[in-house]
């Protein structure tokens, strides 16, 4: 007869363990606690942030007994392929053995720590608001708390060596631990940590106009970290993912020297670049293409001096962040590469790796993979949208990581012209808020800044802007303006189109509806060879838009010193996707903002026309914003178009146009919405954050930020049924991005699919055309109606 084996409790079954072998509780912790070493030394100042001088101690010993509770005997008989769901949480279960590990004073924290790490307070109330400890105790064998307590005395102690955690206050136990005393100390702690978690958010907390408001909010800052680092070093370890490793960003000299050497030419950082070389906040504004993404790494340097940082890059639109990774992985090289976040990045990273690829299907598990490391915050550099961080206001799930991840980095907000006022009020809310409760370190910088928004800025940094410089902003001159009092679907206008292409020259013809893009594109198809002529805009499913954006950077990508001469008629998709360098330009009417980023997509290089400047033309017609924009912004725009017309273009001029834009009635209106909405904003999310509650009501508000959805076109429903059975990212590529009102305005067409979970839209649609907000023409004959 064989003798028993001795008892090692599991945490994870094979399927979810390490290569896909069980993986026991000793090994698992020793990931967890590998993980928190990481992102101590990544941000180690968190402690500081916390306002707690202990905090590493903490959520090491949290981290060390976090999953003891797995070691109850229906939870191993679940792991070892019982099949039945285990009734308990094992996290609540884990409180028996905090008297092991936590002081008196520690008790509350280390309680707080390992009952969190993975359902919200209101949960953990509800499902044992009626609980005695002794009866939850009565989980564990005396094999499981024979086998905890050996474990404990023995391992834990050499992590704090092997870790070299004692440099952050990690402290060593001496356990003197009494098994005769456990069940009534084990019984009492399950009770007092329950009703803890139960009731961490009494009704009768202060309001932000009342004293002990200030006091709350720390709490609640400690409370986010210390959750935030646990659950995040925990969901790393049980992804597998790596550990995460320490930021090392070059110097502005180290980085202007590597882009020289690859570049093979002589490179020495600009004035404005060594300007910005400051400790702490900064603000300043330099043209397009003058290396402002350099100076704002060079910055972000700086602010390593002291501690590690990580960094964060946030721009508006997710194509530029999809260039931006590229270019911080190009230049920057980290360890752990960029993570890209944003609601597309899933399809980014698939389309990235796709070629030469056969197996989609391992394909689709290593992006998923990448993007789940991406979402834990794995990576030390990150781009994304400003979206990614309102969540963290809104208490999307997960978002004490997010906020943890976000403490003590470097903060680079680019193109912060680019909003809307009620969404940049905001944006601006929430920066002032990481910035005086996080020790966020923010770069905020754009190519155009109207006084009003250098002020917005100035306010939310508690910082000056720097200023600019005049001669920087006259040598990057590319562009002199023309108007043509014209419509873009008028003769006249499309005759110039016609006559530039024919003189050898590419055109970007710039819309500002799809509607008036595909009337054009089918305008113009008629004049010039049909493969003279594409069409771009939102309208397109993934897979059409791709293959459309590859062709056209094939022909017209800046870098080239040839080209193919085409005309591009396309919306405002034109102004942050690709890298193009177009001759020509003849846009509609839209406000000054929007029609200088459409004209960097011309001459991007300055190496065209006459000693490097070429004309770009805005029609005068329809002096209206189209239900796109602000009909007044984009009437005064034009009054500063028509005074000016001939001058030779540069971003601190079209500043200065800004400002005479907004003046009175209209600054008015736009700076009191910015404030409305940063108030209102902070009223209803940043004054009310806390840890340990996520919110149905602002996730619902957060989703009100988006007016729009995805459908899947009805021609392509069985091709998605089809690919979907081999790689569900690659039938994404099938959808089309919508308005959410087609909804309700084509609900005859636009119907609900309860099994594929998504809209199916039955309107018309081509690859040429892409998508038409119309009802499908009905085809008849003398038998009926014909249907395809």
């Amino acid at each position: 007869m064989n003798p028993a084996r001795p008892f090692e409790p599991l945490a994870k079954s094979a399927r979810l363990g390490f290569e896909g072998k069980p993986e026991t509780l000793e090994q698992h912790t020793q990931r967890v606690v590998e993980r928190l070493a990481g992102l101590s030394r990544r941000t180690p100042h968190l402690s500081q942030i916390a306002g707690l001088s202990d905090f590493w101690h903490i959520a090491f010993w949290s981290a060390v007994i976090h999953d003891f509770g797995k070691a109850a005997s229906g939870f191993q008989a679940r792991l070892n392929g019982s099949g039945q769901k285990y009734p308990h949480r094992h996290e609540v279960l884990s409180l028996a053995f905090l008297p092991w590990v936590a002081e008196p004073n520690e008790a509350r924290l280390v309680a707080l720590g390992v009952i969190s790490h993975h359902r919200d307070s209101e949960v953990i109330k509800t499902l044992y608001q009626d609980s005695c400890g002794a009866d939850l105790l009565t989980e564990f064998e005396p094999q499981a708390i024979l086998w905890l307590k050996d474990w404990l005395e023995r391992v834990p102690n050499d992590w704090v060596d092997s870790y070299d955690l004692a440099q952050l206050g990690v402290r060593k136990k001496t356990f003197q631990i009494d098994l005769n005393h456990f069940p009534k100390q084990a019984a009492e702690a399950l009770e007092k940590g329950i009703e803890l978690y139960a009731n961490i958010h009494p009704f009768d907390e202060p309001y932000p106009h009342e004293p002990g408001f200030a006091q709350l909010q720390a709490e609640r800052r400690l409370h986010i970290l210390l959750r935030g680092i646990i659950t995040q070093s925990d969901r790393m370890a049980s992804a597998h993912a790596p550990i995460p490793s320490v930021l090392q960003l070059p110097s502005l000299e180290q980085l202007t020297k590597q882009i020289a050497a690859r570049e093979d030419k002589k490179i020495e950082p600009r004035t404005h670049q060594k300007a910005a070389q400051i400790e702490g906040n900064l603000i300043f504004s330099a043209p397009t293409g003058s290396g402002k993404t350099e100076a704002a790494l060079g910055w972000a340097a700086v602010q390593q001096a002291q501690t590690p940082r990580r960094l964060i890059y946030v721009l508006p639109y997710q194509a530029s962040l999809n260039a931006m990774k590229d270019r911080l992985e190009r230049d920057l090289s980290p360890k752990d590469g960029v993570a890209i976040l944003h609601s597309r990045a899933l399809q980014v990273l698939y389309r990235q790796q796709k070629a030469g690829v056969e197996d989609l299907e391992e394909l689709a598990q290593n992006v998923r993979r990448q993007n789940d490391f991406n979402r834990l915050h794995q990576p030390a550099v990150a781009v994304l949208t400003p979206y990614q961080i309102l969540k963290a206001m809104y208490r999307i799930s997960g978002y004490e990581s997010l906020l943890t991840m976000l403490a003590g980095s470097c903060l680079v907000l680019d193109e912060i012209h680019a909003y809307e006022p009620t969404r940049l009020g905001m944006f601006l809310a929430v920066t002032e808020t990481l910035r005086r409760d996080f020790d966020v370190r923010v770069c905020a910088m754009t190519a155009t800044m109207p006084t009003w928004l250098r002020e917005e800025l100035e306010h939310c940094l508690g910082v000056k802007a720097l200023p600019p410089d005049p001669e920087l902003f006259r040598a990057s001159r590319r562009h002199r303006l023309e108007l043509l009092d014209a419509d873009i679907e008028s003769p006249a206008a499309q005759k110039r189109v016609v006559d530039e292409l024919e003189a050898g020259r590419s055109v970007l013809v710039a819309c500002n509806t799809v509607k008036k893009a595909q009337s054009v594109w089918q305008s113009l198809k008629t004049q010039l060879a049909p493969e003279k002529v594409l069409l771009l805009h939102s309208r397109f499913t993934g897979r059409d838009r791709l293959a459309k954006e590859r062709d056209i950077q094939a022909r017209l990508d800046a870098s080239r010193d040839t080209q193919d001469p085409i005309v591009v008629v396309a919306t405002q998709v034109i102004e942050v996707s690709l890298d193009l360098d177009f001759d020509r330009i003849f846009s509609e009417p839209a406000p000054l903002e929007a029609l200088v980023q459409r004209f960097g997509r011309v001459n991007r290089r300055g190496k065209k026309g006459e000693n490097g400047i070429v004309p770009v033309t805005v029609l005068t017609q329809p002096r209206e914003g189209q239900r796109i924009y602000n009909n007044e912004l984009v009437q005064r725009g034009l009054e500063q178009l028509e005074a000016n017309v001939g001058t030779e273009l540069d971003d601190l001029k079209v500043s200065s146009w800004l400002d005479e834009v907004y003046n009175e009635s209209l600054l008015k209106v736009f700076r009191d919405e910015v404030r409305r909405s940063a108030e209102e904003f902070r009223a209803v999310a940043v004054n009310t954050l806390k840890a340990f509650a996520r919110d149905e009501t602002l996730e619902h508000k957060f989703d009100d930020l988006f007016d729009g959805l995805q459908v899947l076109p009805k021609c392509f429903q069985q091709e998605y049924e089809d690919t979907l059975k081999y790689s569900p990212i690659e039938a994404r590529s099938l959808l089309v991005n919508a308005p959410r009102w087609i909804t309700a305005g084509l609900r005859e067409h636009v119907r609900w699919s309860e099994t594929l979970k998504l809209f199916i839209a039955d309107l018309p649609y081509s690859t040429e055309l892409g998508m038409e907000w119309k009802a499908p023409e009905v085809r008849e004959d003398s038998w009926g109606r014909l249907d395809d």
